[in-house]
């Protein structure tokens, strides 16, 4: 897992959502942190993230695959990947039409948000990095 872990963290970084972290814990906790505080607190939130993906998945998961999907499930909840189509592609073997899925994924408020897209843009590349799409 905890290379599964590493590259959650390493796109996240890359996509500078870390202040995620803020919007996701339930305590005490006054900016600013320690870089190894960040992570822990990361990684205690995503585990419920990976539990999910873990749980909604049928099919083999390369570590890439996996990482990607809980980026994803990180920022839209475990609700919104067991309703996607993405979800259902992937389960059905269609690991190339569910990579597809990830730039349908990009809106808030009903606009197109170039944070968005930059970072669907890098899940689907995490996501293919390994080949099959």
């Amino acid at each position: 897992m905890a290379k599964k872990l590493s590259n959650v963290w390493h796109l996240l970084r890359d996509l500078k959502v870390l202040a995620l972290i803020f919007t996701r814990i339930q305590c005490k906790i006054r900016p600013p942190i320690s870089r190894a505080e960040g992570e822990a607190l990361l990684k205690k939130d995503l585990a419920r993230f990976e539990k999910c993906v873990e749980s909604l998945t049928r099919i083999k998961l390369n570590s890439n695959q996996f990482s990607a999907l809980c980026s994803f499930t990180f920022n839209l909840g475990c609700g919104a990947y067991q309703q996607s189509t993405l979800r259902r592609k992937l389960n059905a073997g269609n690991t190339k039409g569910a990579s597809l899925e990830f730039r349908k994924w990009v809106y808030g408020g009903g606009k197109n948000l170039p944070g968005l897209v930059r970072r669907r843009k890098a899940e689907r590349d995490l996501f293919c990095k390994s080949g099959g799409c």
